[in-house]
């Protein structure tokens, strides 16, 4: 049976706000940058790093002291007038997490680590390292915790508390003392090192063996080192721009490809001198923070073929980056890309495929004031109808993308004053659209009619089958019986057009007719449910013209059967499966063994606590509308390992 619209087009009355900053565009002057208004307030905006932890949380190291963001606040710590000696330095360079929820701090003068679990911050007391600039921080895979320093490379021991430095002397004579600037682990758990002016090397975890690289560069720098997600090696350098490494695993036999600025060719590099190298997963490309901005190369698998880079500036409009000194890049767990920036502090940008579209109305809202969508219907000719506010409705063509309200149809011209319509639906058995009305019955449209006699008016005073002309749904059964959920209990018109006046039934002590019903739908035996925001469910089984071949059966927090009198919405999935929806309690799914409600929402721990409407898809996958915005909800058969993705994000107001 055919039950109002498969096709997914959402509609949202009240809009909830977004954290979303930017969707994806394919050239860079298309993405959107931006700063929070908290991220704004920084006190220093000199940046250096962008960290996420393990619970999430953004910090960011500054010129002037350690931030720590959550999303709503900024937690400061800094050595100052009040707190004189709480680090080593101000000027921070990293930080890291290890698995025992310690934040490992490198500075310009020193280490330092925070104990997350109790706030204290305590200065590494070491000889070598006091007063040593600490570049890099590295927790690996394995839990080792590694130090790139000025002076060499560390390594913390937790069974002694001690600091092994690596030199000549304990890595085979593979690595010197040099002053390092990059550390990388990679997907094979190797660690790569790079260093001011002493080369590239590698520890190969498998053999515990150190690695030389051939000199790539007049400096013989290897400022910053990245593998992207095709496994290849990137080497940025201060002064020489970014290499490519091709036999990245065999030194001997390694080459590199090298991408240098060049003034008069617009798509080379930004700048010589690299700070920073990540990649947008989303859109596959190679983001490079330099000197001068951020320069993002399209990556591929296979053999990079170099199509240019796209660079972003300072200045260009008030969508770029705040400033052209990119030193940090962090593609947080979200896919959302954070850039650092030395006298630009912070921005943000979500590059993330919109997996839906959003249609304003421009027309609608010109027309009528107002694009706050009560219904939907799309029919068997693909025209959109929509019920707008309290304005009627009217159909959107969504090949020429014209509008036309009700009141500029011919065969609508005689009836003005249409207000909220509530439900639209389409007849699988005659084709007709009927539309149900807020205190205003319903409308009966033949399409195939001639103009002029094409729409018929119901409402309680002139039709025997319809016991309240408010309505809030309207359902078609198999049978072919049109069903009408009013503010006065539900009534139903026969297939034959015969009144069914099911509103006169009682249950549980209480009359149909003094029942708000919200919504319908039709069980897998036939019986209908009824949802209602006063009184429960109602489930009605029986057929024929005779109400005495109806019995009644009530789910409400009266007898137990239901944890919420205010079931707003009712629904029948492709296994057959009844859920329910309710303001307060979410969601509840039908026992039939039990004849009771299961309160599913707190046993998944559903987000929010309202289901307002619920839809299923052709995987079977039920899309809910609730308080906490749009939910997409993948239910196994045996109701085991439920999914529930919150699809808020995905859309862009």
């Amino acid at each position: 049976m055919k039950d109002r619209t498969w096709s997914f087009i959402f509609c949202f009355g009240i809009f909830f706000p977004l954290m979303c900053q930017a969707v994806i565009m394919p050239q860079h002057n298309s993405l959107a940058f931006r700063s929070s208004s908290i991220l704004n307030t920084l006190s220093s905006k000199d940046v250096q790093s962008v960290y996420q932890d393990r619970d999430g949380y953004i910090w960011i190291s500054t010129r002037n002291g350690l931030f720590q963001y959550d999303g709503y606040s900024i937690t400061t710590y800094k050595s100052n007038l009040y707190c004189p000696d709480l680090l080593s330095s101000n000027n921070i360079f990293c930080v890291a997490e290890d698995s025992c929820h310690r934040l490992w701090i490198g500075t310009y003068s020193g280490l330092n680590v925070l104990d997350k679990r109790t706030g204290e911050v305590r200065k590494i007391e070491n000889a070598e390292l006091s007063g040593t600039g600490i570049s890099q921080v590295l927790v690996t895979s394995d839990q080792r915790i590694l130090f790139g320093t000025e002076i060499g490379l560390y390594e913390y021991k937790e069974i002694d508390n001690s600091f092994l430095a690596y030199d000549t002397s304990n890595t085979g004579g593979g690595f010197p003392r040099a002053t390092i600037k990059s550390l990388f682990e990679d997907d094979r758990g190797d660690i790569w090192i790079g260093t001011w002016n002493s080369g590239l090397y590698r520890y190969e975890k498998k053999t515990g063996k150190y690695w030389k690289y051939p000199k790539m560069n007049s400096g013989n720098s290897a400022h910053v080192v990245f593998q992207d997600s095709y496994k290849n090696i990137w080497v940025g350098t201060w002064g020489s721009g970014l290499h490519l490494l091709h036999n990245a695993y065999d030194p001997e036999r390694t080459t590199w490809t090298t991408f240098t600025h060049n003034e008069k060719q617009p798509y080379t590099i930004s700048d010589n001198l690299i700070y920073a190298i990540s990649e947008d997963v989303n859109t596959h490309s190679l983001w490079v923070g330099t000197r001068s901005g951020l320069s993002i190369l399209p990556l591929q698998n296979g053999p990079i073929v170099f199509s240019g880079f796209e660079n972003c500036y300072s200045g260009e409009s008030e969508n770029t980056i705040t400033s052209s000194e990119v030193a940090s890049l962090l593609r947080d767990r979200q896919g959302i890309m954070w850039v650092g920036m030395i006298g630009g502090g912070v921005n943000m940008v979500n590059t993330r495929r919109a997996k839906f579209s959003l249609d304003r109305l421009t027309e609608t809202k010109r027309m009528l004031k107002s694009n706050s969508v009560r219904s939907l219907l799309l029919d068997d000719d693909g025209k959109l109808w929509m019920g707008i506010s309290t304005y009627g409705f009217g159909v959107k063509d969504r090949q020429t993308g014209k509008f036309i309200h009700y009141n500029q149809m011919p065969d609508f011209m005689s009836y003005e004053g249409i207000s909220t319509v509530m439900s639209i639906m389409q007849s699988p058995t005659t084709g007709h659209i009927w539309i149900g009305v807020y205190n205003g019955g319903a409308y009966e449209l033949d399409k195939q009619a001639p103009v002029g006699k094409r729409v018929k008016a119901h409402n309680s005073g002139n039709a025997p089958w319809m016991c309240n002309s408010c309505i809030y749904d309207i359902y078609e059964d198999s049978k072919q019986n049109l069903w009408f959920a009013t503010r006065g209990g539900v009534s139903m018109r026969a297939a034959d057009g015969s009144p069914v006046r099911i509103d006169s039934l009682k249950v549980g002590g209480v009359a149909i007719q003094d029942m708000v019903a919200m919504q319908l739908t039709e069980g897998g035996n036939g019986e209908m449910w009824m949802a209602s925001n006063t009184h429960g469910v109602v489930r009605i089984q029986g057929s024929g013209h005779s109400l005495n071949g109806y019995t009644l059966s009530a789910y409400s927090v009266v007898n137990g059967k239901l944890n919420s009198n205010y079931a707003d919405c009712i629904y029948k999935d492709i296994e057959g499966r009844i859920w329910v929806g309710t303001g307060g309690s979410g969601l509840s799914l039908y026992d039939a063994v039990e004849d009771r409600f299961l309160p599913v929402h707190k046993l998944w721990n559903l987000p929010g606590d309202a289901v307002t409407s619920i839809q299923s898809d052709k995987k079977g996958d039920l899309w809910l509308g609730t308080n906490a915005g749009l939910l997409k909800l993948t239910v196994p058969k045996d109701l085991q390992n439920v999914t529930y993705p919150l699809l808020s994000k995905e859309i862009t107001p």
